[in-house]
């Protein structure tokens, strides 16, 4: 999680971020959003083929259009989520749960429905997808 002093500053607004490689490889600022919403958050996935950010809140997982700033969706039911992995072959996306006895939720990419959960360790964290394995893998804290 966040430190308190970051957390602070970038409690009230979430700055995203698009950058934009040139031939000299700079990169630029093309989109600041303001996102409401109740809780802290954590690790940001960004999906470059569709345009959206997963930013999970504490309990709940807000899926926002990375060109509008709009809210998409939001995926209930966690206690404590950390990060999201997504698979686009199967249509799924994986979020660490770490409260309670930790899990990770299941869900469906194009309708953000919650699909089931996996038990998973109780400090369950960051997520990755590995496409050469075909492995949803995750670390604990």
């Amino acid at each position: 999680m966040m430190s308190k002093r970051c957390y602070a500053m970038l409690a009230t607004s979430l700055t995203l971020t698009s950058a934009l490689a040139t031939a000299q490889n700079k990169w630029a600022v093309q989109n600041t959003f303001h996102i409401g919403g109740e809780g802290g958050w954590d690790y940001v996935t960004f999906d470059p083929q569709t345009h959206r950010l997963y930013v999970p809140r504490s309990t709940h997982t807000m899926v926002i259009d990375a060109e509008s700033g709009k809210t998409l969706g939001d995926i209930p039911g966690q206690k404590r989520n950390h990060g999201v992995a997504l698979e686009h072959k199967t249509g799924r996306g994986f979020i660490t749960d770490g409260g309670g006895d930790g899990a990770v939720v299941i869900f469906d990419l194009k309708s953000n429905q919650v699909l089931g959960t996996i038990k998973a360790q109780p400090d369950a964290d960051g997520i990755i997808f590995d496409p050469a394995s075909g492995l949803v893998l995750l670390a604990a804290r």
